[in-house]
């Protein structure tokens, strides 16, 4: 079986993350809640995996902290 990883540019995680801004993305990569970004030519793209992994744990969370 291929081990075969997607990567999807900046512009695309910020689609996924619901529209984040460049300034969010760039505020949170520094803090550390992003995953590290691979540089390409100088341009940032994510693995996929990393930022289903993401937003998998925002969702915990927030399954966690909810009231009933």
């Amino acid at each position: 079986m291929q081990n075969t990883r997607k990567i999807i540019p900046a512009s695309e995680m910020r689609h996924q993350l619901g529209g984040i801004s460049v300034a969010t993305e760039h505020r949170w990569r520094d803090d550390g809640t992003l995953p590290k970004p691979i540089k390409i030519n100088r341009k940032n793209f994510y693995l996929q995996t990393d930022i289903d992994e993401f937003v998998q744990n925002i969702a915990d969370r927030s399954v966690g902290t909810r009231h009933v």
